[in-house]
């Protein structure tokens, strides 16, 4: 067994381990995972993709704390704000204002409050390699090997700071809170503001370029897998790009959950809180839908009783299973597929000073696949696709995020009205 993966004897319990014998000893062994677990266990039920973001931010965490300080079972009373600062730093590959956010959360430590004491001189999140150092908490790849987007990064310290205020609250009048200081709680002005609105958007020609580099892909595959690959490429693009599905969505969709209803084919899609909405689905999309399940060995059109078929199915099956592929694993493929789209572009337009090519091609390769669902959606409210349907079908419950995080106007539109005002004052 690999060395960063626990003993056969440890517990694994929702991907933190508790090591063998833990259960015989004094409840406080298991302080870092009774708090995190408190704080989890709303989620279970109620939104499991929440459930799994915050886990996997609170073993990074705790990750970081075991490298840092050693492993004991209350890293987060011993984790202070310079763990904080440092943790963001190995989020971002990018030095803080190190005398500012030092000196900053020095004084947030007050008069030596935490232990501070460090296993080297050198951090050890400053190795990019891609496994993870041995640790207790199930985490086998470095979380640290590639810098975080500002998004994530604002989402991971959020997380954690609202792991430390749930467990700042007494459950009860008899309980006591389990921790009464959160070492987050001044790192709001450290992290990098980005506009919700542009960030993750790219225009329908980067779609359509992504389109055609799985063509090229089947065009030059040599092997059955490989067109496979590049045909089910084709399908999770189109299908991420005009349902507006979530990457974890797309991940448990069944063929099954696939009906038509009065004419008109429709997705049931399990969203956030296990809310279920239809997303509808056009002859154009069915008809990629139809030719991707042909390239399994499928009827054209989705059946009642494919329970245990995924709308997008892993490349490791046999005859009669069908493993779906996970969200991590679509994350790769529309990654590879973007980087590919990428090369082949700059490839047909070598000219470096053509900086729309460069732009394009950047921004391929920063694609992720829940930039497909902010385009697709975008692009169809900014053709007046009406709101109200466009947040129920995102699965929205106020139009006002809606419109808030998916309408983009039209710079060219705009300024061609603005000139158009310029132009009938001169006239006046």
């Amino acid at each position: 067994m690999p060395e960063n993966t626990a003993h056969s004897q440890d517990l694994v319990l929702d991907g933190f381990v508790i090591p063998a014998g833990a259960g015989q000893q004094p409840p406080g062994l298991l302080f870092d995972l009774t708090a995190v677990g408190n704080w989890l266990e709303p989620f279970r039920r109620k939104s499991p993709h929440t459930h799994r973001a915050y886990q996997r931010i609170a073993a990074y965490w705790l990750y970081f704390l075991e490298q840092t300080h050693g492993y004991h079972a209350d890293l987060l009373l011993r984790a202070g704000p310079i763990d904080a600062h440092d943790f963001l730093r190995a989020l971002t590959h990018e030095p803080l204002d190190a005398e500012r956010s030092r000196n900053s959360a020095v004084l947030a430590s007050g008069s030596g409050q935490f232990a501070l004491a460090r296993l080297a001189p050198a951090p050890f999140w400053q190795d990019h390699g891609p496994r993870a150092l041995p640790n207790h908490f199930g985490v086998a790849s470095n979380p640290f090997a590639r810098a975080k987007s500002p998004r994530s990064v604002a989402q991971a310290i959020a997380s954690l700071s609202s792991l430390y205020k749930f467990n700042n609250t007494k459950r009860s009048a008899q309980d006591q809170a389990l921790l009464d200081f959160n070492p987050f709680s001044d790192l709001g002005r450290f992290i990098v503001k980005q506009d919700a609105k542009t960030d993750r958007v790219f225009e329908p020609n980067a779609y359509l370029r992504m389109l055609s580099a799985t063509d090229r892909l089947l065009a030059q595959a040599e092997t059955q897998t490989q067109q496979q690959r590049a045909i089910r490429l084709r399908w999770i693009t189109v299908a991420l790009f005009n349902l507006w599905m979530r990457i974890s969505e797309l991940s448990s969709l069944r063929m099954s959950d696939i009906r038509q209803r009065g004419g008109v084919w429709f997705a049931s899609v399990h969203g956030k809180g296990r809310k279920v909405r239809a997303i509808e689905i056009t002859p154009a999309v069915m008809q990629e839908l139809m030719a991707y399940r042909e390239a399994l060995g499928l009827p054209a059109l989705p059946q009642r009783q494919e329970t245990d078929i995924p709308a997008v199915v892993s490349l490791r099956r046999s005859a009669n299973h069908y493993p779906s592929m996970t969200p991590r694993a679509l994350f790769g493929e529309v990654k590879d597929l973007g980087t590919a789209a990428a090369d082949w572009l700059l490839e047909s337009h070598p000219n470096p000073a053509d900086l729309e090519v460069q732009s394009l091609a950047e921004r391929l390769r920063q694609v992720s696949p829940h930039w497909f669902r902010h385009s697709g959606a975008s692009e169809a409210i900014n053709g007046h696709f009406p709101i109200a349907d466009a947040a129920e079908r995102l699965g929205h419950k106020d139009p006002a995020i809606t419109v808030r995080m998916y309408y983009h106007g039209d710079a060219k539109r705009r300024v061609g009205a603005l000139q158009a005002l310029e132009q009938a004052r001169q006239e006046d």
